[in-house]
Protein backbone atom coordinates (compact mmCIF):
# COMPACT_ATOMS: atom_id res chain seq x y z
CA UNK A 1 0.00 0.00 0.00
CA UNK A 2 1.60 3.38 -0.72
CA UNK A 3 1.40 6.05 1.86
CA UNK A 4 1.89 9.64 1.95
CA UNK A 5 5.09 10.63 4.15
CA UNK A 6 3.43 13.16 6.80
CA UNK A 7 5.55 16.12 8.16
CA UNK A 8 5.65 17.31 11.47
CA UNK A 9 4.76 21.00 11.36
CA UNK A 10 2.12 22.75 13.44
CA UNK A 11 -1.03 21.95 12.82
CA UNK A 12 -3.11 24.44 11.30
CA UNK A 13 -6.77 24.39 13.78
CA UNK A 14 -9.32 23.32 11.04
CA UNK A 15 -6.84 20.84 9.50
CA UNK A 16 -7.45 19.61 13.08
CA UNK A 17 -11.46 19.30 12.33
CA UNK A 18 -11.32 18.14 9.12
CA UNK A 19 -9.44 15.16 9.18
CA UNK A 20 -11.51 13.50 11.57
CA UNK A 21 -14.07 10.98 10.51
CA UNK A 22 -17.67 11.51 11.49
CA UNK A 23 -20.50 9.56 12.55
CA UNK A 24 -23.58 10.84 11.74
CA UNK A 25 -26.45 10.52 14.15
CA UNK A 26 -30.16 11.42 14.10
CA UNK A 27 -31.77 13.91 16.39
CA UNK A 28 -35.15 14.39 15.41
CA UNK A 29 -37.60 13.59 13.70
CA UNK A 30 -36.71 15.92 11.31
CA UNK A 31 -33.40 14.11 10.13
CA UNK A 32 -31.49 17.34 11.48
CA UNK A 33 -28.07 15.63 12.66
CA UNK A 34 -24.54 16.18 14.11
CA UNK A 35 -21.41 14.98 13.60
CA UNK A 36 -19.70 12.75 16.10
CA UNK A 37 -16.29 11.98 16.02
CA UNK A 38 -15.73 8.49 15.85
CA UNK A 39 -11.61 7.00 16.04
CA UNK A 40 -10.66 5.84 12.77
CA UNK A 41 -13.94 4.69 11.44
CA UNK A 42 -15.75 5.23 8.22
CA UNK A 43 -18.68 7.67 8.54
CA UNK A 44 -22.47 6.30 8.33
CA UNK A 45 -24.56 8.31 5.64
CA UNK A 46 -27.35 10.23 6.61
CA UNK A 47 -29.07 12.18 3.67
CA UNK A 48 -30.95 15.46 3.72
CA UNK A 49 -32.76 14.52 0.58
CA UNK A 50 -34.83 12.18 3.07
CA UNK A 51 -36.94 15.12 3.50
CA UNK A 52 -38.58 16.95 0.41
CA UNK A 53 -36.82 19.80 -1.85
CA UNK A 54 -39.02 22.51 -0.64
CA UNK A 55 -37.06 24.75 -3.16
CA UNK A 56 -36.49 22.18 -6.23
CA UNK A 57 -33.05 22.80 -8.18
CA UNK A 58 -31.04 25.47 -8.00
CA UNK A 59 -29.34 27.11 -10.50
CA UNK A 60 -25.76 28.01 -11.24
CA UNK A 61 -26.37 31.56 -11.49
CA UNK A 62 -28.45 30.92 -7.87
CA UNK A 63 -24.87 29.27 -6.93
CA UNK A 64 -22.61 31.70 -7.79
CA UNK A 65 -25.31 34.46 -5.89
CA UNK A 66 -25.31 32.39 -2.72
CA UNK A 67 -21.71 32.30 -2.99
CA UNK A 68 -21.53 36.22 -3.34
CA UNK A 69 -24.23 36.56 -0.05
CA UNK A 70 -22.03 34.33 1.98
CA UNK A 71 -19.36 36.99 1.72
CA UNK A 72 -17.22 33.92 0.18
CA UNK A 73 -13.69 35.49 -0.24
CA UNK A 74 -12.01 35.38 -4.22
CA UNK A 75 -9.64 32.96 -3.99
CA UNK A 76 -12.14 30.68 -2.61
CA UNK A 77 -14.35 31.23 -5.37
CA UNK A 78 -11.90 30.58 -7.91
CA UNK A 79 -10.93 27.57 -6.28
CA UNK A 80 -14.61 26.60 -6.89
CA UNK A 81 -14.74 27.82 -10.41
CA UNK A 82 -12.17 25.31 -11.16
CA UNK A 83 -14.19 22.24 -8.90
CA UNK A 84 -16.91 23.04 -10.88
CA UNK A 85 -15.27 22.77 -14.29
CA UNK A 86 -13.36 19.55 -13.52
CA UNK A 87 -16.83 18.26 -12.12
CA UNK A 88 -18.97 19.00 -14.91
CA UNK A 89 -16.60 17.22 -17.53
CA UNK A 90 -16.47 14.38 -15.39
CA UNK A 91 -20.09 14.10 -15.50
CA UNK A 92 -20.46 15.01 -19.40
CA UNK A 93 -17.89 12.12 -19.70
CA UNK A 94 -19.93 9.80 -17.32
CA UNK A 95 -23.33 10.55 -18.66
CA UNK A 96 -22.04 9.95 -22.39
CA UNK A 97 -21.09 5.91 -21.00
CA UNK A 98 -24.83 6.00 -19.87
CA UNK A 99 -24.42 7.15 -15.95
CA UNK A 100 -27.18 9.01 -14.85
CA UNK A 101 -26.35 12.18 -13.05
CA UNK A 102 -28.02 15.04 -12.51
CA UNK A 103 -25.88 18.14 -14.18
CA UNK A 104 -27.43 20.99 -12.74
CA UNK A 105 -27.00 19.65 -9.24
CA UNK A 106 -23.73 18.43 -9.49
CA UNK A 107 -22.63 22.34 -10.84
CA UNK A 108 -24.35 23.64 -8.10
CA UNK A 109 -22.55 21.61 -5.64
CA UNK A 110 -19.32 22.22 -6.77
CA UNK A 111 -19.75 25.76 -6.69
CA UNK A 112 -20.95 25.75 -3.11
CA UNK A 113 -18.72 23.10 -1.51
CA UNK A 114 -16.43 25.37 0.22
CA UNK A 115 -19.41 27.94 1.06
CA UNK A 116 -18.49 27.73 4.52
CA UNK A 117 -14.99 27.64 4.26
CA UNK A 118 -13.58 30.96 5.21
CA UNK A 119 -16.49 31.20 8.26
CA UNK A 120 -14.69 28.15 9.34
CA UNK A 121 -11.15 28.79 9.53
CA UNK A 122 -11.96 31.83 12.10
CA UNK A 123 -14.38 29.84 13.78
CA UNK A 124 -12.55 25.98 14.18
CA UNK A 125 -15.71 24.36 13.06
CA UNK A 126 -16.07 21.68 10.16
CA UNK A 127 -16.84 23.95 7.02
CA UNK A 128 -18.37 20.64 5.44
CA UNK A 129 -21.13 20.04 7.83
CA UNK A 130 -21.39 23.74 8.64
CA UNK A 131 -22.13 24.40 4.84
CA UNK A 132 -24.28 21.94 4.64
CA UNK A 133 -26.22 22.87 7.46
CA UNK A 134 -26.58 26.26 5.65
CA UNK A 135 -28.08 25.20 2.44
CA UNK A 136 -30.63 22.73 4.72
CA UNK A 137 -31.94 25.52 6.66
CA UNK A 138 -32.73 27.31 3.19
CA UNK A 139 -34.68 24.03 1.77
CA UNK A 140 -31.20 22.66 -0.13
CA UNK A 141 -31.18 19.63 0.42
CA UNK A 142 -29.37 17.68 -2.56
CA UNK A 143 -26.64 20.46 -2.61
CA UNK A 144 -26.47 20.23 1.10
CA UNK A 145 -25.58 16.68 0.78
CA UNK A 146 -23.14 17.22 -1.74
CA UNK A 147 -21.53 20.15 0.79
CA UNK A 148 -21.37 17.57 3.41
CA UNK A 149 -19.71 14.64 2.04
CA UNK A 150 -17.05 16.76 -0.19
CA UNK A 151 -14.56 16.04 2.69
CA UNK A 152 -15.24 12.53 3.87
CA UNK A 153 -17.37 10.31 1.78
CA UNK A 154 -19.24 7.09 3.46
CA UNK A 155 -18.37 3.95 2.46
CA UNK A 156 -21.75 3.73 1.15
CA UNK A 157 -21.25 6.23 -1.03
CA UNK A 158 -18.54 4.77 -2.62
CA UNK A 159 -20.13 4.79 -5.86
CA UNK A 160 -21.02 7.21 -9.40
CA UNK A 161 -23.25 9.75 -7.91
CA UNK A 162 -23.19 13.37 -7.57
CA UNK A 163 -22.04 13.43 -4.31
CA UNK A 164 -19.05 11.32 -4.97
CA UNK A 165 -18.61 13.61 -7.97
CA UNK A 166 -17.64 16.28 -6.61
CA UNK A 167 -16.08 14.81 -3.99
CA UNK A 168 -13.89 13.55 -6.10
CA UNK A 169 -13.54 16.87 -8.21
CA UNK A 170 -12.25 18.67 -5.04
CA UNK A 171 -9.48 16.53 -4.44
CA UNK A 172 -8.14 16.87 -7.84
CA UNK A 173 -7.80 20.65 -8.09
CA UNK A 174 -4.89 22.30 -5.87
CA UNK A 175 -6.31 26.07 -5.82
CA UNK A 176 -6.79 26.59 -9.43
CA UNK A 177 -4.58 23.89 -10.75
CA UNK A 178 -6.06 20.66 -12.02
CA UNK A 179 -3.25 18.03 -10.13
CA UNK A 180 -3.13 14.46 -9.17
CA UNK A 181 -4.28 12.98 -6.22
CA UNK A 182 -1.07 12.58 -4.66
CA UNK A 183 -0.19 16.20 -5.72
CA UNK A 184 -3.19 16.89 -4.13
CA UNK A 185 -2.70 15.61 -0.64
CA UNK A 186 0.98 16.41 -0.60
CA UNK A 187 0.03 20.00 -0.70
CA UNK A 188 -2.23 19.85 2.08
CA UNK A 189 0.09 18.51 4.36
CA UNK A 190 2.79 20.98 2.97
CA UNK A 191 0.51 23.83 3.86
CA UNK A 192 -1.12 22.96 6.93
CA UNK A 193 0.98 20.20 8.35
CA UNK A 194 -0.05 17.52 10.49
CA UNK A 195 1.53 15.63 13.64
CA UNK A 196 2.44 12.24 13.26
CA UNK A 197 -0.92 11.24 15.15
CA UNK A 198 -2.53 12.36 12.36
CA UNK A 199 -1.01 10.49 9.47
CA UNK A 200 -3.14 7.37 9.40
CA UNK A 201 -6.26 9.60 8.99
CA UNK A 202 -4.89 11.47 5.97
CA UNK A 203 -3.30 7.79 4.42
CA UNK A 204 -6.75 6.07 4.87
CA UNK A 205 -8.55 9.34 3.58
CA UNK A 206 -5.63 9.04 0.36
CA UNK A 207 -6.44 5.16 -0.12
CA UNK A 208 -9.98 5.69 0.19
CA UNK A 209 -9.85 8.15 -2.74
CA UNK A 210 -8.40 6.56 -5.01
CA UNK A 211 -10.56 3.77 -4.64
CA UNK A 212 -13.03 5.74 -5.62
CA UNK A 213 -10.92 7.16 -8.78
CA UNK A 214 -10.74 3.74 -9.86
CA UNK A 215 -14.71 3.44 -9.42
CA UNK A 216 -15.64 6.71 -11.90
CA UNK A 217 -12.91 5.89 -14.26
CA UNK A 218 -13.70 2.61 -14.90
CA UNK A 219 -16.74 3.29 -17.36
CA UNK A 220 -14.66 6.26 -19.04
CA UNK A 221 -12.64 5.53 -22.14
CA UNK A 222 -9.24 7.34 -20.39
CA UNK A 223 -7.44 7.45 -16.86
CA UNK A 224 -7.51 9.50 -14.04
CA UNK A 225 -3.83 10.91 -15.51
CA UNK A 226 -5.55 12.35 -18.78
CA UNK A 227 -8.12 14.13 -17.07
CA UNK A 228 -7.00 17.31 -17.67
CA UNK A 229 -5.74 16.58 -21.44
CA UNK A 230 -8.86 15.59 -21.88
CA UNK A 231 -10.17 18.55 -20.98
CA UNK A 232 -7.97 20.76 -22.57
CA UNK A 233 -9.18 18.69 -25.67
CA UNK A 234 -12.38 19.00 -25.09
CA UNK A 235 -12.29 22.82 -24.42
CA UNK A 236 -10.81 23.78 -27.78
CA UNK A 237 -13.40 21.56 -29.72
Amino acid sequence: MNTIKIGAKKRARHIYIEFYTFKIINLDKKRRSRYIDVEGSGAEMELYTGIPNERGGLTPQEAWELLQEFGVPPHVIEHSKRVAEVACFLTYELRKVGCALDLSLIEAGAILHDVAKAHSLESGEDHAGLGGEWLRERGLYKVADIVRYHVHLPDEAMKISEVAVVNYADKRVMETKVVSLRARFEDIIQRYGVDGSRSDRLNFLYEKIKKLEQILFAPLPFGPEELLENMVRDRAM
